[in-house]
């Protein structure tokens, strides 16, 4: 029982490394995303508007990453806690 506990949180890890290098890649498009646009509206071609709604996207893409890593840590926590666990049995 303890031991599958064991590789069903060291599965979930794996998911959340996965997860949290698609996120890393997320918050560097959304930051793309957002110069392109206030380049442009530099030369006036689009309003603050789309300036403003690309920010809060690559905001949301960097709060989603540090809940990403939130999750990884709680999650190792709990690996390590019941790795001492079966490390006494």
């Amino acid at each position: 029982e303890l031991k599958k506990e064991c590789g069903d949180l060291e599965r979930k890890i794996n998911e959340i490394l996965e997860k949290l290098k698609l996120s890393s890649e997320l918050v560097t498009i959304q930051k793309n995303k957002y110069l392109y646009e206030k380049d442009r509206l530099s030369r006036g071609r689009t309003t603050n508007y789309f300036v403003l709604q690309f920010e809060q996207d690559w905001k949301s893409a960097q709060i989603n990453y540090l809940k990403t890593q939130l999750d990884l840590i709680a999650t190792y926590a709990q690996w390590k806690t019941f790795g001492e666990h079966g490390a006494q049995e």
